[in-house]
């Protein structure tokens, strides 16, 4: 039930036709390059990744949404807080596009609706695609970290966030069953939940 709940409500809002890109944004210069490792500062790299003004009016929600949960420097700015609610809002006052999608009312359902279908990978499912540890947990560790936090999480009705819950006892019930792969990250949702609602020490939260 929960599932389908998220899942009709993200076919249910309504589609505007102005908004024609159903892409994310491709992010021209990522880290690793010669040109990433020839930024001085945070700001120039923020700067990079910004994504024009045209293109963010005409994303869908969902491919903004994917747009701002795939930025190089989500994790990072996010993550590396005490706070993550301050962390997420250190990263929306850097970055333009991210403020624009905390606009719409249909954000938090269509990362729930995302989150949903991320698959949870087992170790041979994980060699057969030759993905990155790294990457496969941290996929994980920042959308439900964004999805825990008030910014995020409030946008949601009540028998949304109630669905959210669910489905979120279910992947970490699926990571637990794949330790090799998702480390000690499997209930991150709900260690940031904890954190960010005052119910636990956000230092004694281990997500990696």
């Amino acid at each position: 039930e929960a599932i389908k709940l998220i899942n009709d409500r993200v076919n249910s809002k309504k589609k505007t036709k102005f908004l024609t890109i159903n892409e994310p944004y491709v992010y021209p210069i990522l880290p690793g390059t010669k040109e990433w490792e020839s930024f001085k500062s945070k700001s120039e790299m923020m700067d990079a990744c910004q994504i024009p003004s045209e293109i963010v009016v005409a994303m869908s929600t969902k491919a903004l949404t994917l747009s701002v949960i795939n930025h190089p420097l989500l994790d990072t700015e996010v993550l590396s807080y005490d706070d993550y609610t301050q962390g997420l809002d250190s990263f929306v006052s850097d970055f333009d596009a991210a403020k624009v999608l905390l606009e719409r009312e249909d954000f938090a359902i269509n990362l729930a609706k995302i989150y949903l279908d991320t698959p949870v990978l087992n170790k041979e499912e994980y060699k057969e695609q030759h993905s990155n540890l790294q990457v496969t947990m941290l996929d994980f560790t920042v959308k439900e970290t964004v999805l825990a936090v008030p910014q995020v999480s409030n946008l949601l009705k009540e028998d949304e966030a109630e669905a959210l819950i669910v489905i979120a006892e279910n992947k970490m019930k699926e990571k637990s069953e794949n330790k090799e792969t998702y480390g000690t990250s499997v209930n991150t949702f709900f260690t940031v939940r904890a954190a960010v609602s005052g119910k636990s020490n956000r230092n004694n939260c281990q997500l990696f």
